[in-house]
């Protein structure tokens, strides 16, 4: 066996177990972000929920507060999925203040 081939049959292989190995490992970061991504999106539904108990606040900034934070939760409840599709698909890292803002009010005025 001369060099090139040996060079050959030893130097294919491992490329393509590199490559396997890095496709694997890909779609579990994918399935991880993902989870991470929806925990984050039921975090700050759980919040916005909260706050919109203050609808009934004699206060006119915390019912406004309140209305906000009800239409937020609709929004990240109704587009959950589509949201998280977009941040792996978008490699947004994961972070709380990132998914605020996704809901944030400019959404819908």
């Amino acid at each position: 066996m001369n060099a090139r081939t040996f060079i050959i049959f030893s130097i294919v292989p491992l490329a393509v177990g590199l490559w396997v190995s890095q496709t694997i490992s890909g779609q579990i970061n994918a399935n991880a972000q993902q989870a991470m991504y929806a925990d984050l999106i039921d975090q700050v539904i759980a919040c916005c929920d909260a706050k919109s108990t203050l609808r009934s606040s004699r206060s006119e900034k915390l019912r406004q507060a309140a209305a906000i934070a009800c239409l937020k939760s609709a929004y990240l409840k109704n587009y959950r999925e589509q949201i998280i599709e977009e941040m792996v698909i978008r490699h947004i890292r994961p972070s709380r203040a990132r998914v605020q803002a996704v809901g944030s009010v400019n959404n819908y005025v």
